[in-house]
């Protein structure tokens, strides 16, 4: 923060870099182990099929946090009155986490067969008139 006057990243100090190191060596000294995790077919399998919508999950899931944050607030807004760090806090978190990641499966389910709908036709030229229509729309709209 620029109020602040002592920071310990700018410049970047003699710590943060071993920090970096050891995570470096943490991170190679598991490269086997998880190559050999990776060598399974079901494994393999659901890395693949996860990578190939990796976007759209990076895409969706904070809006389906914002949609599930805003009906708890609507419906139970008493689950917000949680202090952050203190016991029950930490018990609730794994219920956020699993309620966030089954809301945004059927996101998930509908927009990866848009994105591949949209990507099989890639491929295509659009014509030049459409595109400009397209584009003047938009300035209207927005």
């Amino acid at each position: 923060m620029p109020s602040q006057g002592i920071g310990n990243t700018p410049p970047p100090k003699l710590p943060l870099f071993a920090l970096g190191l050891a995570q470096i060596g943490l991170f190679l000294s598991l490269e086997g182990p998880v190559r050999k995790w990776l060598a399974r077919k079901v494994v393999r399998a659901s890395v693949v099929l996860i990578n190939g919508m990796i976007m759209t999950v990076s895409l969706w899931h904070s809006t389906v946090m914002m949609l599930i944050v805003g009906a708890g607030f609507w419906l139970v807004p008493s689950v917000f009155d949680v202090v952050p760090g203190v016991g029950i806090w930490w018990v609730i978190r794994p219920v956020w986490v699993l309620g966030f990641a089954l809301a945004t499966v059927p996101f998930l389910l509908v927009l990866a067969q848009v994105e591949r709908r949209i990507s099989a036709g890639a491929g295509r030229s659009m014509p030049l008139v459409r595109l400009l229509l397209g584009s003047a729309l938009l300035y209207v709209v927005v």
